[in-house]
């Protein structure tokens, strides 16, 4: 009974337990939901309300989940090892309630909460206080762990997660905490009032870059938005590959940066000789502002120059100023002189202060290194250990005293503009008008200014005196405006001899009436004309009033505060996510975009609607209902976006340029396991080429591979771990096969013949030919044709790649085109005398191009021959069109078994560019993978480009190869010469191999 009773009611029992488990849960927390008739809502309410005040994470915070009248509140996010808890939270409040049972927490968790309501969304900061800046350095520098320390003492997150751990807030991707480096450029904001809290708050838009060569593309993206940057240095290693290519990238966009010596506390550090080799390879304006203190190797402390004091710190976060020991007092006088002479050669008033021991205060000193950070091009110094927390708070001072702000920026601003200019609502180009004094329409405008009284007093003349004017005045425009018409026709009559004497009375006297008469009908006249004149004046300024609502003045310090200027944005990043689509990471540089707006694509010619912006903190986001200029969102709603894209006002047409393009250095081929997903690989395909441009992708026209292609094999290799992971595509992937094609190097005939007798109806086909080179193949010759034609082939070269660079900035360097080649062949008819009908020509055409397709001896195309036709035969009944196709095709299979065919490869060209000290041995290399060096030209002090060819099977690991040699400092790009023979030696192998 028991049994059937727990069977029957058994749903009912597990009902009951749980309403049981939410009482008792209820219970334990000491508070209750309710309904509130007021309001209309429901609240949470707790019993000890006097205490729940008192505590400082409860207080103010009485409503944790509240819906009044069908309007949501705003929403805060806590990230919990990737898991979102949602407070709602009222209008008022300023604390949020966060709940969290440790018990259902498995792993270790980093914990931080972002105040977006105070620190970001209600914040008004002007923009001479805005800070947009990049972390740049070389892998494994620091970048991602001082980025955390700043997050941590701008009040951003509550606990510092470390990067060896996968805890770090801006490397959220779970390919990024398995390998412990940073792939994605991530987002962030902070804000900072300075260390001694006296500067007021700054708000800094921070951008943590990847330091690895494979992910040059993401720093490029990042710094063409950016207006300064902190180049972090391991001091143990100095300056590094990426460290150079980073520094160079920022050159190109005019960044204003600062040098952090990092990691000062770890064995082999040389601060002194960090900053010869910064000098030497880098730059040589470098302002050191903090000097290392040194005990027995160990870093104990540094001295602050401006300040003349040295910074000691008591724990891993509490720090001091104290006095300079006599030990370091000439550490510190060497270093402050060195600032004030360099100071010194810049400023003539510094120069006389200097020179006559005036006191300077610090302020000034500041001011003037400022300006050398700015317009100079100088760099600040600065030292520490991030890892350590040692001077964190002393690189956010120097970020917000002496890098630029959007103001300061705006002339690196308008050196990226190629064209700006106004439109009206029909599209059409406005041009900017002379409102200076000399313009006549402008003063015709001023003398005919009139009240509204007078207009209607001109209306009633006009009416009482149109008659009178079309009797009198005709068609002539200019007597209206002088009266001569009337006068002169009058007096006609008078003088004319041929009137009546008799008359003359009359005439006398209706002549002077007619005068009177003319008199008012000249004042009517004027009146008529002032009317006219004054109606085009006041049309003429409605038409400039609308015209001006259209202008924009020139962007300029003061003007770029006014947020009523049309928008200018640049879209740097796109990022797909799952429930929103596609997000444009976009830079604002002029006016305000709000939600709803519509906004125009240069690129593609059309507005589109603004749906969301948010507020972007790394992987969370936030939604905004506007952004203004030196704001860095995310921008949703945008569907035909590309990276590099520039964003205007509907009413503004402005074209910025383009963020440069990484090429493609090495190649996969991939083919997922389930055929029938084919469609869904190209889609993931192209999702991925829209966030990455330097990704691509492409079918090899030979061998029929689907290649993806980027900059590295890491590059590579995380697109395919997204593939799979991401978008659950299983897929193989492998190096691509080398697309190698057949020729014949000998004149050779040969004879096919088809004859086929099965009890009836036969077939017969003859088919004679043959075959001989397109070109001699002699290595003499080869050798000789290059010699004579390196020279000129070299600057054709040069002229070719920038042409491609300009008007190709989006090709593939590795989709290598060989449709051209593998038509090169030519098939001509020799046949005389009807030894073949024409019937059967086009059969037989296609049996020698389909047997010239398929191979002979790699199953590779056969190229650059010319097959003659010269004789065959016939049978009236059995030949037909098959037979005689079937025939050309033994033809050539005969022809080959006569004569040696040879496998041609291709024969790249390679462009390295490799430094000084490391020239010999990436020459060796080449010439180990059977290269030919052309030339070798100096681009500057430290760097030697090397033209050379190569065959494509001895490079397609190059970038491995060259990156070993190098230290990670050679880069190169490649395109495709033409087709060469293969050795006969490395031919029998390749044949060995396929068997």
């Amino acid at each position: 009974m028991i049994k059937l009773f727990f069977l029957k009611r058994y749903k009912s029992i597990c009902t009951f337990f749980l309403f049981l488990v939410l009482i008792l849960k209820m219970i334990a927390a000491k508070g209750f939901y309710c309904y509130n008739k007021k309001d209309n809502s429901f609240a949470y309410h707790h019993q000890h309300e006097s205490n729940y005040n008192n505590n400082k994470y409860y207080k103010n915070s009485n409503n944790l989940f509240r819906i009044k009248n069908g309007i949501k509140h705003k929403k805060k996010l806590f990230i919990v090892n990737k898991s979102y808890h949602v407070s709602s939270v009222d209008k008022n409040n300023n604390n949020l309630l966060y709940l969290l049972n440790k018990k259902h927490v498995k792993k270790k968790i980093n914990i931080f909460q972002l105040k977006l309501n105070n620190n970001c969304m209600n914040k008004n900061v002007n923009l001479e206080r805005y800070r947009n800046i990049g972390i740049i350095a070389h892998i494994d520098a620091g970048k991602t762990t001082t980025t955390e320390r700043i997050l941590y003492y701008t009040n951003v997150i509550k606990k510092i997660g470390e990067v060896h751990e996968g805890m770090s807030t801006m490397d959220y991707l779970d390919i990024e905490r398995e390998k412990g480096i940073t792939i994605n450029a991530a987002v962030t904001t902070c804000y900072w009032n300075g260390s001694a809290k006296d500067l007021g708050d700054y708000r800094i838009n921070i951008i943590d870059t990847p330091g690895h060569v494979d992910f040059t593309a993401e720093v490029e993206k990042s710094l063409r938005v950016l207006d300064g940057g902190v180049v972090v240095f391991d001091s143990s290693e100095g300056v590094e590959s990426q460290s150079e290519t980073v520094w160079k990238q920022a050159n190109r966009y005019n960044i204003s940066r600062i040098i952090f010596l990092n990691k000062l506390d770890k064995v082999g550090a040389n601060f002194d000789a960090c900053i010869e080799e910064i000098k030497r390879k880098l730059n040589k304006k470098i302002l050191i502002l903090y000097v290392p203190v040194f005990e027995m190797s160990n870093f104990i402390s540094t001295i602050d120059i401006l300040q003349e004091k040295l910074i000691v710190y008591k724990n891993s976060h509490d720090f001091q100023y104290e006095k300079i020991p006599e030990q370091y007092y000439n550490i510190f006088l060497k270093y402050k002189n060195l600032l004030y002479e360099q100071i010194a050669e810049k400023f003539n008033t510094f120069l006389d202060k200097y020179l006559n021991d005036v006191t300077i205060k610090i302020d000034e000193i500041e001011h003037y290194v400022r300006k050398l950070v700015i317009e100079e091009k100088y760099n600040v110094v600065m030292c520490g250990s991030a890892l350590k927390n040692k001077n964190i708070h002393m690189l956010l001072d120097l970020i917000v005293k002496y890098l630029p702000s959007p103001i300061d920026s705006i002339k690196n601003y308008k050196n990226q503009i190629i064209f700006k200019h106004d439109v009206n609502k029909k599209g059409e180009k406005l041009i900017s008008r002379d409102f200076s004094s000399n313009n006549k329409s402008l003063r015709r405008k001023e003398v005919y200014k009139v009240d509204i009284n007078e207009h209607d007093k001109l209306a009633e003349n006009r009416e009482k005196v149109i008659l009178p004017v079309s009797r009198s005045i005709g068609t002539d425009s200019s007597s209206i405006g002088t009266g001569i018409s009337s006068s002169s026709s009058s007096s006609s009559n008078v003088d004319n001899p041929s009137c009546n004497p008799s008359d003359s009375n009359i005439k006398l006297e209706s002549f002077k009436n007619d005068k009177s008469n003319d008199e008012n009908m000249k004042e009517k006249e004027n009146s008529f004309n002032l009317y006219k004149t004054n109606k085009e004046a006041i049309s003429f300024e409605k038409e400039e009033k609308k015209t001006f609502e259209f202008m924009s003045e020139e962007l300029n310090e003061k003007n770029i505060k006014d947020y009523k200027r049309k928008v200018v944005g640049l879209i740097y990043k796109i990022m797909n996510d799952q429930h929103l689509g596609n997000i444009n990471y976009a830079r604002i540089y002029e006016g305000q975009i709000n939600k709803g707006d519509y906004i125009y694509n240069n690129r593609t010619k059309k507005s589109e609607k603004i749906s969301k912006i948010f507020f972007i903190h790394s992987s969370e986001k936030y939604e905004l209902e506007n952004a203004r200029a030196g704001d860095i969102v995310g921008l949703v709603g945008l569907k035909d976006t590309k990276i590099g894209d520039t964003l205007s006002n509907v009413f503004l047409r402005v074209e910025l340029k383009k963020i440069k393009d990484i090429p493609p250095i090495i190649s996969f081929y991939i083919y997922n396991k389930n055929k029938s997903e084919y469609e869904k690989l190209i889609n993931a395909l192209i999702k991925i080429k829209k966030e990455d441009h330097s990704f691509f992708y492409h079918i090899n026209p030979d061998t029929k591979d689907l290649l993806i292609s980027g900059v590295g094999e890491l590059h590579l290799q995380i697109i395919i771990n997204k593939i799979q992971k991401d978008f659950n595509i299983p897929i193989i992937y492998g190096q691509p096969q080398i697309s190698y094609k057949e020729t014949f190097i000998e004149k050779v005939e040969a004879r096919g013949k088809y004859i086929k007798q099965s009890g009836g109806r036969g077939q017969y086909g003859d088919v004679h030919i043959i075959v001989e080179p397109m070109y001699n193949y002699t290595e003499q010759e080869e050798d000789e044709d290059d010699a004579s034609n390196m020279e000129a082939n070299v600057e054709e070269e040069k002229n070719n790649d920038k042409q491609n660079c300009q008007e190709n900035t989006d090709q593939n360097c590795m989709n290598i085109d060989t449709s051209e080649v593998n038509n090169n062949i030519i098939i001509k008819n020799e046949i005389t005398c009807g030894a073949i009908p024409s019937m059967y020509f086009d059969a037989i055409y296609t049996g020698i191009r389909e047997q010239c397709n398929l191979g002979v001896l790699y199953n590779s195309p056969l190229i650059n021959i010319v097959i003659r036709i010269v004789d065959g035969s016939f049978h009236p009944v059995d030949s037909n069109e098959h037979a005689f196709k079937l025939a050309a095709s033994l033809a050539i299979r005969e022809a080959s078994r006569k004569t040696s065919v040879r496998l041609l490869e291709p024969i790249m060209n390679l462009n390295v560019s490799v430094p000084t000290e490391y020239l010999g041995d990436v020459i060796s290399d080449l010439v180990r993978k059977r290269g030919k060096i052309q030339h070798i030209d100096e681009s500057d002090e430290f760097t030697k480009d090397i033209s050379a060819r190569a065959p494509m099977a001895s490079i397609l690991s190059y970038v491995s190869d060259l990156r070993k040699i190098t230290k990670g400092r050679g880069n190169y790009t490649m395109a495709l010469h033409r087709y060469s023979l293969v050795p006969q030696y490395i031919q029998e192998q390749i044949l060995q191999k396929k068997e």
